[in-house]
């Protein structure tokens, strides 16, 4: 089990680890979801600013029933 793995069961990780993440992965598209709910968008903003630190790429920010095309 790669020590990714074996955080992912007890850890949630920031928004500049999921860039860094996805950037080296190559990932196409990112669909963030599972985030902290909120009573506005200031949270989802300082997310996606994190994300976009390292990732480019187009970003789904998911909520509930939200369907994503692959």
């Amino acid at each position: 089990m790669s020590r990714f793995e074996a955080e992912g069961k007890v850890i949630a990780i920031t928004g500049d680890t999921v860039g860094k993440i996805a950037a080296k992965a190559g990932v196409r598209k990112l669909a963030l979801t599972h985030h902290r709910p909120r009573s506005d968008d200031t949270m989802l903003s300082a997310l996606l600013e994190d994300v976009r630190g390292d990732y480019s790429g187009p970003v789904v920010l998911g909520e509930d029933l939200t369907r994503i095309e692959v």
